[in-house]
């Protein structure tokens, strides 16, 4: 790519931000972000995790020539009985929805929510290892460090590669009760 189209691209990067800041100034204070969570007993299972008596079933990487092992979120999960946390978020209202006849503000204020909902379970994870379940009581990161995913411990979400399978929101929701923050 040319240096051209790097400065355009680098421009109407920082015209894409300018315009996220203001429309999310202008929607302060209209909406609320929401999270709930549960520290469960929990334990591994073949390929499974077995939370509260209710089986979670896992996806375990394919073939790998180059992996030694191929890995499954049970394995990381105690057989004999561990801890685990659960959480859901979401932005409570209809956020966006003052965009709807406009496609590209409407697309911006989806990518806020999506971008609030992730600083709520961000913000709670860290509530979770610092203080309730207190395993990382002196951790002090900074948002860059938060960013690169420098704490204790893991934080898998369904969706992402390590649970791809949608599907399991229905199991979550059944163990976690996602309608208490508007999540159906």
């Amino acid at each position: 790519m040319h240096a051209w189209g790097i400065a355009r691209e680098s421009a109407q990067a920082m015209e894409i931000i300018a315009e996220a800041k203001a429309m999310l100034n202008a929607l302060d204070g209209r909406y609320r972000t929401t999270a709930i969570f549960a520290l469960c007993n929990a334990k591994g299972d073949g390929d499974n995790i077995i939370i509260e008596g209710t089986t979670l079933p896992l996806l375990r990487q394919q073939h790998n020539s180059k992996a030694r092992y191929n890995l499954c979120l049970s394995d990381f999960v105690s057989p004999h009985g561990d801890k685990i946390g659960l959480f859901t978020t979401s932005v409570e209202g209809t956020f966006g929805k003052e965009y709807a006849n406009d496609d590209y503000k409407h697309l911006l204020a989806q990518t806020l929510a999506d971008r609030l909902a992730e600083a709520a379970i961000e913000k709670t994870h860290q509530y979770v290892r610092t203080t309730l379940w207190g395993y990382a009581p002196e951790e002090r990161l900074s948002p860059q460090e938060l960013f690169s995913e420098k704490y204790q411990g893991i934080r898998p979400a369904v969706g992402y590669p390590s649970l791809p399978d949608q599907s399991l929101n229905f199991i979550l929701d059944k163990l976690l009760g996602f309608q208490q923050v508007g999540v159906s």
